[in-house]
């Protein structure tokens, strides 16, 4: 059945969802009409019955054929058999809100589908005001209407009607779900692969480190998500760098792909300060929208234990100090990425102690929501880091998320998250 179906309509890889919408329309539509065909003879309704029914189903017929095998759309033709039809069928009185009204239905579905504009509202329109304009001149007994002459001919031309109806506009539910069941399939598709590139964009198991522990997770919100990380560990110092792209989903996800393929060009020349700015030129060359970056650039001297760390637009890392029980916040200034050509990033130095924990993180953390309205927020942050310093990193990350899923009473978080921690050991 399905496959039959695929063939009537169309294969969905490779014709539009209008076009198959079209073809559905006008193949099952005139289909409808041939089945309710025999019923008309039970009416003993006039020869214009049943030259006005031929005419639909042929006509619908001369439309799918055009459509499916000529790649013509004809919507004006359309248009014109419906009008005649309608106000034929009207006029001679039986079947007044049956096979032209199904037809009528097709054609409104099909404009709202196909045109746009001041096309669209015209046709929109036009199918109501030509049904009030037969119903008031039908009121007012202008032209002389066939009536029914008994109780078993009203029965017989609802039954007709309630077949029309249910028959065509049954089979044309099923091929708009259809359609668009495969429609999300190929999406959802297309998404997976995207989400399995962007991982692999991400570095892979966190390094061995003397002196030093490392953990980043990241759970972005959709398939694919605008957040993404990148740590490197060479002999003299370990580099952390943390990212985030406004908004969701796919247009995120590819500015953060060009974020971080500009990163790894840029990042072995100079300073936090200098690589992020340089960064920011490559961000402004390819933002649309008004989109723009956050990011926080930390690198550190693995000997003197000396982090150098440049922020742009980015939430402030937060730095707890083991000697004072206390959390930092470091706030070197800078715009974000892709706003303005001279983002004034300025990089700060800050000497680290043993003991002492660095978290970089994004606004997914803080900017959790719960049912109520209320967010995480910094606060919670801070105590969920002064509470649990002594867990390792890895544990520290999976506690976090199991608090912020508790807090918001669902496992699917508002935005996406990630979150690095490094302890100095």
């Amino acid at each position: 059945m399905k496959l039959a179906l695929a063939n009537i309509v169309g294969d969905p890889n490779k014709t539009r969802l209008e076009d198959r919408i079209y073809n559905a329309l006008t193949f099952f539509a005139s289909i409808t009409t041939i089945i309710i065909l025999p019923l008309t003879f039970l009416l003993d309704i006039s020869v214009y019955h049943v030259v006005m029914v031929l005419f639909i189903a042929f006509s619908g017929f001369y439309l799918y054929y055009l459509s499916r095998f000529r790649n013509t759309t004809a919507v004006m033709l359309l248009v014109i058999i419906g009008i005649i039809s309608l106000s034929v069928i009207w006029f001679t009185g039986y079947g007044s809100i049956g096979y032209a009204h199904l037809f009528f239905q097709f054609i409104t579905l099909f404009v709202l589908l196909s045109l746009e504009g001041r096309r669209r509202i015209v046709f929109f329109l036009l199918v109501p005001a030509v049904i009030i304009a037969l119903t008031w001149i039908e009121s007012l007994s202008i032209i002389p209407l066939t009536v029914y002459r008994g109780q078993k001919e009203r029965w017989i031309d609802s039954l007709i009607n309630c077949t029309a109806w249910l028959l065509a506009t049954g089979f044309m539910i099923k091929i708009i779900v259809d359609n668009f069941r495969k429609e999300r399939t190929r999406v959802e598709d297309e998404l997976e692969v995207a989400r399995r590139l962007q991982m692999r964009l991400l570095p892979g198991s966190e390094p061995e480190i003397p002196g030093f522990s490392l953990h980043a997770v990241y759970r972005p919100m959709e398939k694919v998500g605008g957040d993404f990380y990148d740590y490197c560990v060479t002999d003299d110092a370990v580099e952390l760098f943390v990212a985030d792209v406004t908004g969701h989903g796919l247009s995120s996800a590819f500015l953060a792909t060009i974020t971080k393929m500009a990163f790894d060009y840029e990042r072995s020349g100079g300073l936090p300060a200098e690589v992020l700015t340089r960064l920011n030129h490559a961000v402004l060359r390819s933002t649309v929208d008004n989109n723009f970056v956050t990011a926080v650039y930390c690198v550190i001297d693995r000997e003197d234990r000396v982090m150098r760390c440049a922020r742009a637009g980015h939430f402030p890392p937060m730095l707890f100090r083991r000697a004072g029980r206390a959390i930092e916040e470091i706030r070197p200034p800078g715009k974000p990425l892709g706003w303005l050509e001279n983002p004034g990033i300025i990089e700060t130095e800050i000497r680290l102690s043993r003991g002492d924990r660095l978290v970089l993180y994004t606004d997914g953390v803080t900017e959790c929501f719960n049912g109520r309205g209320q967010m995480f927020g910094i606060g919670r942050f801070k105590d969920l880091i002064l509470a649990h310093h002594d867990l390792p990193p890895a544990d520290f990350c999976s506690l976090l998320l199991e608090e912020l899923r508790g807090f918001s009473g669902s496992e699917i978080l508002d935005d996406d998250i990630t979150l690095m921690v490094l302890d100095v050991r």
